[in-house]
Protein backbone atom coordinates (compact mmCIF):
# COMPACT_ATOMS: atom_id res chain seq x y z
CA UNK A 1 0.00 0.00 0.00
CA UNK A 2 2.83 2.24 0.90
CA UNK A 3 4.56 1.99 -2.38
CA UNK A 4 1.12 2.25 -4.06
CA UNK A 5 1.02 5.81 -2.58
CA UNK A 6 4.57 6.45 -3.15
CA UNK A 7 4.06 6.22 -7.25
CA UNK A 8 1.05 7.68 -6.90
CA UNK A 9 2.67 10.90 -5.41
CA UNK A 10 5.27 10.75 -8.71
CA UNK A 11 4.44 13.14 -11.84
CA UNK A 12 4.06 12.26 -15.18
CA UNK A 13 6.38 13.17 -17.86
CA UNK A 14 5.17 15.13 -20.77
CA UNK A 15 3.47 12.82 -22.95
CA UNK A 16 5.00 9.18 -21.60
CA UNK A 17 4.25 6.60 -19.30
CA UNK A 18 6.93 6.88 -16.72
CA UNK A 19 7.08 8.62 -13.49
CA UNK A 20 8.93 11.28 -12.36
CA UNK A 21 10.39 12.95 -9.05
CA UNK A 22 12.57 15.89 -8.60
CA UNK A 23 16.38 14.51 -8.81
CA UNK A 24 17.24 14.66 -5.19
CA UNK A 25 13.88 13.13 -4.20
CA UNK A 26 14.05 10.96 -6.90
CA UNK A 27 17.81 9.21 -5.54
CA UNK A 28 16.27 9.49 -1.75
CA UNK A 29 13.18 7.34 -2.94
CA UNK A 30 15.55 4.85 -4.60
CA UNK A 31 17.24 4.14 -1.78
CA UNK A 32 14.81 4.19 0.84
CA UNK A 33 11.93 2.35 -1.16
CA UNK A 34 14.65 -0.01 -3.20
CA UNK A 35 17.74 0.27 -0.98
CA UNK A 36 19.35 1.29 -4.66
CA UNK A 37 22.30 3.28 -5.09
CA UNK A 38 23.77 5.32 -8.43
CA UNK A 39 26.45 3.32 -9.67
CA UNK A 40 26.52 5.07 -13.12
CA UNK A 41 25.94 8.60 -14.22
CA UNK A 42 25.98 9.74 -17.87
CA UNK A 43 24.93 12.27 -20.09
CA UNK A 44 22.83 11.13 -23.62
CA UNK A 45 23.17 12.82 -27.05
CA UNK A 46 20.29 15.12 -26.11
CA UNK A 47 22.72 16.79 -23.10
CA UNK A 48 20.04 14.44 -20.20
CA UNK A 49 21.26 13.41 -16.81
CA UNK A 50 21.01 9.32 -17.19
CA UNK A 51 21.24 7.59 -13.58
CA UNK A 52 21.82 4.03 -12.88
CA UNK A 53 21.10 2.50 -9.45
CA UNK A 54 21.73 -0.34 -8.43
CA UNK A 55 20.75 -2.79 -5.50
CA UNK A 56 23.92 -4.86 -4.41
CA UNK A 57 21.94 -7.29 -2.75
CA UNK A 58 19.68 -8.01 -4.97
CA UNK A 59 21.20 -6.97 -8.22
CA UNK A 60 17.61 -5.24 -9.02
CA UNK A 61 18.36 -1.92 -10.85
CA UNK A 62 16.53 0.73 -11.98
CA UNK A 63 17.31 3.62 -15.04
CA UNK A 64 16.13 7.22 -14.47
CA UNK A 65 16.64 9.94 -16.96
CA UNK A 66 16.37 13.41 -16.77
CA UNK A 67 13.48 15.55 -18.28
CA UNK A 68 14.33 19.33 -18.01
CA UNK A 69 17.09 18.83 -15.95
CA UNK A 70 14.72 19.23 -12.63
CA UNK A 71 13.18 15.08 -13.03
CA UNK A 72 14.41 12.03 -12.81
CA UNK A 73 11.76 9.81 -14.50
CA UNK A 74 12.11 5.91 -14.05
CA UNK A 75 13.11 4.65 -17.76
CA UNK A 76 13.48 0.59 -16.97
CA UNK A 77 14.16 -1.47 -14.56
CA UNK A 78 15.41 -4.97 -13.84
CA UNK A 79 16.47 -7.84 -11.44
CA UNK A 80 19.63 -8.70 -12.62
CA UNK A 81 22.99 -7.49 -14.12
CA UNK A 82 25.94 -8.11 -15.14
CA UNK A 83 29.12 -6.33 -15.26
CA UNK A 84 30.92 -7.43 -19.37
CA UNK A 85 33.54 -5.44 -19.40
CA UNK A 86 35.49 -2.34 -17.77
CA UNK A 87 36.28 -0.96 -20.72
CA UNK A 88 37.24 2.80 -19.49
CA UNK A 89 38.65 4.10 -16.52
CA UNK A 90 35.86 5.81 -14.76
CA UNK A 91 36.21 8.72 -12.75
CA UNK A 92 35.01 8.05 -9.33
CA UNK A 93 33.81 10.86 -6.49
CA UNK A 94 35.44 10.92 -3.16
Amino acid sequence: MILVLLWAKFARAENQNRYCLPIKTALQTMKKTHNEVPVLRATNQRNELIIITVNKKTQHWTALQSVKNVWLCSVSYGDSLELIKAYVKIQTRQ
